[in-house]
């Protein structure tokens, strides 16, 4: 149940309850108190700040370029800052508030400002907190909106817990005096992930048992009529029994109608091959020129065939395949990506780059995120 204004009225009075300066009559409402904007503000960066790439709470340099890209800006009282239309801006209170280990405390926007576009996100102060509050502000308008210091921009609920908690909130965020960015990077369910995904990688980055250089590439393309199209296979079983996580159930293999030249059980549940389905069909082209959109149809069908479980499909080609995405064997991958089954190219600059030293994983789920740009 919230207090009232006059229980909030009684612990500012004994002292039970802190907000510093202590609030006025215009700032107190029926069960709410008013809080004003602090001086003290930063800008959220721009996607081009960040290269177009995602914040990754889990990645030191996404985190560090983030924090570096969002200074704290002070705007003194009786100036002003603007906020633009569909930005957002960290802000933080002018009063600074401690409250006791049995109130909970609710932040609200005020709807005055909600009418002009501009809402403040409401959340939840955990009992012991002590500082100033970070407030993200949305202009969710069309318009700029002009914010000063010193005007009311909050209202602060207070909530009675039965009893003192004895599960005391670790606070990252008190005590603070400017806008604190999120410390999301620091809950401990973030470590966790990164335990995972180190261990997962471990796995799958397994040393090959067989290395694969250049030249070995090389001599697969170099071979002519029937041994051609087997140096590549050889090649590609070669490649997939260096990931582990992957079982090669057949080579040549003659099911039903249908030949394959690699079938594969996978068992990996990370990265790509989660979505991968098992078992998974690989096909070699070695051919002098690029594979047309007939041959991207006959490995779909291959996959249709061998029940509604097999999704994926992995091309190796050396010259790639022809079209682009409105035409030919690119439109055809995207067409059957669209009615759920992926088919990956293997080119020869792929193969080349597994011989330098990048583990085949990385190149596969390099190619299936490629796969999602057709």
């Amino acid at each position: 149940m919230f207090l009232s204004d006059k229980e909030i009225l009684q612990r500012l009075q004994k002292s039970e309850l802190l907000i510093e300066p202590e609030p006025d009559d215009i700032q107190l409402g029926p069960f709410t108190v008013d809080c004003r904007l602090g001086t003290q503000f930063r800008h959220l960066p721009s996607a081009n700040v960040i290269r177009n790439d995602a914040f990754d709470p889990i990645e030191a340099k996404s985190i560090d370029r983030l924090l570096i890209s969002t200074p704290t800006v002070t705007v003194e009282l009786g100036e002003r800052i603007v906020i633009q239309s569909h930005s957002t801006l960290l802000g933080v209170t002018l009063e600074l508030i401690q409250t006791p280990l049995d109130l909970a405390t609710f932040i609200f926007p005020r709807s005055s400002w909600e009418r002009l576009g501009l809402t403040i996100v409401p959340s939840i102060v955990y009992p012991g907190f002590k500082g100033k509050l970070t407030l993200s502000l949305h202009n969710l308008g069309n318009i700029p909106i002009a914010l000063y210091p010193g005007i009311r921009i909050i209202g602060l609920a207070f909530a009675e817990i039965r009893s003192f908690v004895e599960n005391r909130y670790v606070h990252k965020y008190s005590p603070i005096s400017e806008p604190q960015f999120s410390k999301l990077y620091l809950d401990s369910d973030i470590e966790r992930i990164k335990e995972i995904k180190s261990e997962k990688q471990k796995g799958l980055h397994s040393k090959r048992a067989s290395p694969i250089d250049l030249k070995t590439i090389t001599t697969a393309f170099q071979e002519s009529g029937f041994q051609k199209g087997k140096a590549l296979e050889s090649l590609a079983a070669e490649i997939f029994k260096s990931i582990k996580g992957l079982k090669i159930l057949k080579v040549d293999a003659r099911l039903h109608a249908e030949e394959l030249d690699l079938l594969l059980k996978n068992d990996i549940t990370v990265g790509f091959w989660r979505f991968a389905g098992s078992p998974i069909v690989v096909e070699c082209k070695n051919w002098s020129q690029k594979v047309g959109a007939r041959e991207v149809s006959v490995l779909f069908d291959k996959l249709v065939s061998l029940g509604p479980k097999v999704c994926t499909g992995i091309l190796i080609a050396p010259h790639g395949v022809t079209g682009d995405s409105h035409s030919d064997a690119v439109l055809k991958v995207r067409e059957k990506r669209q009615q759920g089954r992926d088919i990956i190219i293997l080119d020869k600059a792929d193969l080349e780059e597994i011989a330098q030293g990048v583990h085949p994983v990385e190149v596969i789920d390099k190619k299936w995120e490629q796969l999602y740009q057709i």
